[in-house]
């Protein structure tokens, strides 16, 4: 390329008084819809980080907030001012002052409209959850129809250019055109209207929708404007011109298969991912391409090429980025990755964790502490019954000690009433009553015997009638004293009878 653009058959001057109106309607519309984007985008950027924020109202939660902003910034913003940048591209390379701009002037209205609608449908509950085509699917049809009005005055500068020369700028104008309504009609019969598609098929061409429009449409139409503007205000010719008719060939071709990898690690044919990796590799050529045909942006004055040189600076590393993320053992990781909200995510999972640690903490500090009062209250009170032994001497029982003693013996003695347990802990001595006959002289010697004897102080019984404060160990040898007195008992009173 000799030149930065030929000299034009119509003076610039009256080809954008031809389009004025009709481009500055649409760039006012870009603007607000940009602002409120980015009032969306501050909201949603608050929720992420307190999720209190705005919580009680049901129309600007998270989710909704989220959809809001990305439909608002995708057909609000990006859409408004692609469409005048690629209209008035194509206006001053044609060469002829725009033709049919009323037709521009109510697609934008009605575009506008629909997707004014298309949010008052999603507050609603009427939206979708498929990114980049959130809107309801009533709305759709208008938008489309819109888009032909809009784009009608592009194609008649298309056709009616007054020279047969045609340039980048144009290229990729044209093609954004173009492409934008059979993606956007592609996706609404696949994904909302006859048979929607069900199941992987869904995520596949749900994948397919967002990788294309960002490719094939919103980034046509941001090359289109830096192809023209850079060579129009450096007055230089791009160099090595002739790789970009491959450059732009090669993302028309190859930039609609890349939507597979976001589907690597899910349930979609291996084959589907591993194209999509070979697509972000071949792209890897366009991106060099535009790096060495635009490198004249980087470095010059003035602040559109600024502006321009950011947004190219962005597009490359944004390539290279998708490119190198795409490989399946990187995108394992990174896939489903947002490094600002995953921060947040750890920093308050390691609180929590931090308090969990300190609740089980004081939870094992009280169970230690329990479990010693408890060793200490069962210590205390065998020390106790030890020194209540040691206190009153019991006396051993004259017959060996049987292995198994209880309060109410298998068989029952002769002369003793059987006892409960209750009558053993109350009174550690039992009532002997001699039997009539020749052994009633003995029985009441014996028994005179016995209260001549002081009292035996009796065991001592809670005040609520609950068991001695002893553990297992002690009350079974207490039931096993009252047991043995018991039959010492018995025996002595034997004894007195037979020798009586």
């Amino acid at each position: 390329m000799t030149s930065a653009f030929p000299a034009a058959t119509a003076d610039a001057r009256e080809i954008d008084a031809s389009s004025r109106c009709s481009l500055s309607l649409l760039f006012a519309s870009a603007l607000a819809w940009l602002i409120v984007s980015g009032g969306l985008a501050l909201v949603n950027l608050i929720q992420a980080q307190a999720p209190g924020f705005l919580a009680d109202c049901e129309l600007l939660t998270y989710g909704r907030v989220q959809a809001y902003q990305e439909t608002i910034f995708i057909y609000g913003w990006a859409a408004n001012a692609g469409f005048a940048v690629a209209l008035w591209v194509l206006g001053r390379l044609g060469g002829a002052p725009m033709r049919s701009m009323n037709w521009t002037v109510v697609g934008t209205l009605f575009w506008n409209v629909a997707v004014t609608l298309g949010l008052i449908g999603m507050a609603t509950g009427d939206g979708t959850s498929i990114p980049f085509l959130h809107l309801p699917r009533a709305v759709l049809p208008l938008m489309l129809v819109a888009y032909g009005a809009i784009a009608l005055p592009g194609v008649l500068a298309w056709t009616g250019r007054r020279q047969q020369t045609t340039f980048a700028a144009q290229w990729y104008a044209l093609g954004a055109l173009f492409l934008f309504p059979w993606l956007f009609s592609a996706a609404q019969i696949m994904l909302l209207w006859a048979t929607p598609l069900r199941g992987v098929l869904q995520a596949v061409a749900a994948g397919w929708f967002m990788q294309g429009a960002w490719t094939l449409w919103l980034a046509p139409l941001a090359l289109a404007a830096a192809y023209y503007l850079v060579p129009k205000i450096t007055g230089r010719t791009i160099p090595h011109y002739d790789f970009a008719p491959v450059s732009f060939w090669v993302l028309l071709v190859v930039g609609g298969w890349t939507g597979g990898r976001h589907l690597i690690g899910g349930p979609v044919p291996a084959w589907l991912a591993s194209f999509a990796v070979v697509s972000c590799t071949l792209l890897l050529f366009h991106y060099i391409v535009i790096a060495i045909n635009l490198r004249g942006a980087v470095g010059q004055g003035g602040t559109t090429l600024k502006f321009v040189a950011f947004g190219l600076i962005a597009y490359i590393l944004g390539g290279f980025a998708d490119a190198v993320t795409a490989f399946r053992g990187i995108a394992e990781i990174t896939q489903f990755t947002w490094v600002a909200q995953a921060q947040s995510q750890r920093q308050r999972g390691h609180r929590e964790r931090q308090a969990q640690g300190l609740d089980h903490l004081v939870t094992g500090q009280a169970k230690a502490l329990q479990v010693r009062h408890r060793r200490h209250h069962e210590h205390a009170c065998r020390r106790r019954h030890q020194a209540g032994q040691q206190a009153n001497p019991r006396p051993q029982p004259p017959f060996p000690r049987r292995p198994h003693l209880h309060c109410r013996p298998q068989q029952p003695i002769h002369g003793i009433h059987q006892q409960r347990p209750s009558q053993c802990m109350s009174r550690p001595r039992s009532t002997v009553h001699a039997q009539p006959g020749t052994a009633d002289q003995g029985a009441d010697q014996g028994h005179q015997q016995q209260q001549a004897q002081p009292a035996r102080q009796p065991t001592q019984v809670s005040p609520a009638g609950q068991l001695p404060e002893v553990g297992d160990s002690g009350w079974k040898d207490q039931q096993r004293g009252s047991l043995r007195r018991s039959h010492s008992q018995a025996e002595q009173a034997h004894g007195n009878g037979r020798q009586a």
